[in-house]
């Protein structure tokens, strides 16, 4: 085998193992692609309720500490 058919022969295994590189390549950003789905639409969604049931406890919180204030106010002055 002469210089220039194996200088050929090197260029053609690089070249299909650039495009075997390529193919895993777009395999792998379809599957991102397919993870990013599936955690917009379920993962955040339970994350949303989630939050919402947060947000409903911290307003208890707040109105039961509003409440506490008030009535110690109230029997501050009232004695």
């Amino acid at each position: 085998m002469d210089q220039k058919e194996l200088e050929k022969a090197k260029a053609d295994v690089r070249i299909t193992q650039l495009e075997i590189d390529t193919r895993i390549i777009r395999s792998d950003v379809q599957n991102i692609s397919k993870n990013l789905d599936t955690i917009a639409t379920n993962h955040l969604e339970h994350l949303k309720q989630d939050i919402s049931k947060l947000d409903t406890r911290v307003w208890a919180i707040l109105f039961s500490i509003i409440i506490l204030i008030g009535s110690t106010v109230l029997s501050i002055w009232l004695s």
